[in-house]
């Protein structure tokens, strides 16, 4: 079996030609690339020790392809914008996306509108792959993206009204409901979606919780990030996402976390005291890098 020497999964890697030998070593150094469509892509071992490509395509924390090395686009899970190629999704209204083209990035301009059969409030955009995960109010809306600059309808998943991040990888969508505010809602959870028939989303796991915001995903390390308001962050091991409840790794409760955005193994925090990094690959546990407090 073809074997390479370890390396610091942090860095991408640029594409392996096997034909021409065996890898010994690594130089780490920053380099310019001009690619062809602007599909850039770096590689990495995934955990069966084949090498693939992680498109540049990205989507919110760690959506699209393979979640390291994200190109453009990359948000958090409150966000209410996304890119899909050279289209920009914008929520406008209640229940309207505006399509932005975007590939002429000095002049971009309005190239669609999309209106959403719903009743109540849009409030986050979630890309991955080629769908477009809208969370509302009053549900989660999968909308195929796959056209230029287009939303086609393809399922939706309701549930009471309250507020709805939503992060998407490996089948199955991650959301959070949450009390107070106009969001409306009587309960504060973490849902589990199974969305591998995409036409037929199916609910496989509910966890309680404080006061969840916003969340991040990363299937590589299979870890799901979860702000849980004043109760800080909780980590959960996604291998088995219908025993969700059971898997919790870690919380980390000396802050106020709002979002997170994982990327590059690096775990991006914003909260009511600032802007909070964490690795969180070259351990088992969290490990705070930097903060960057709210009145610096």
């Amino acid at each position: 079996q073809y074997a390479v020497p370890s390396y610091d999964q942090s860095y991408p890697l640029a594409k392996i030609e096997e034909e021409k030998g065996v890898v010994v070593g690594w130089e780490i150094k920053e380099i310019n690339e001009t690619c062809a469509d602007e599909a850039c892509n770096a590689y990495r071992f995934n955990e069966r020790g084949v090498l693939v490509a992680e498109s540049g395509s990205g989507g919110f924390g760690f959506s699209g392809a393979n979640f390291r090395n994200t190109r453009s686009s990359s948000g958090g899970s409150m966000s209410r914008f996304a890119i899909n190629n050279n289209c920009l999704y914008a929520i406008a209204e209640t229940n309207r996306i505006n399509v932005f083209d975007i590939s002429n990035h000095n002049s971009p301009t309005l190239s669609n509108e999309i209106n959403v059969n719903t009743w109540t409030t849009l409030e986050t955009l979630f890309k991955h792959e080629n769908n477009l995960y809208i969370g509302a109010e009053n549900g989660m809306y999968i909308y195929d993206i796959s056209g230029s600059c287009n939303a086609v309808y393809v399922s939706d998943f309701q549930h009471a009204r309250a507020c709805d991040p939503i992060v998407v990888g490996d089948g199955y969508a991650y959301y959070t409901l949450r009390t107070g505010g106009a969001c409306g809602n009587w309960r504060n959870t973490l849902n589990v979606v199974d969305v591998s028939k995409i036409s037929t989303p199916r609910q496989v796991e509910t966890i309680s919780m404080s006061s969840p915001y916003g969340l991040g995903l990363d299937v590589v390390e299979k870890k799901l990030f979860v702000c849980d308001g004043g109760n800080g962050i909780v980590v959960y091991n996604t291998k088995i996402p219908e025993n969700l409840g059971n898997s919790e790794l870690e919380k980390i409760t000396d802050l106020d976390a709002y979002d997170v955005i994982p990327l590059n193994g690096t775990l991006f925090v914003s909260g009511n005291q600032g802007i909070y990094q964490y690795d969180y690959v070259s351990n088992s546990k969290l490990k705070l890098l930097s903060v960057l407090t709210a009145n610096q």
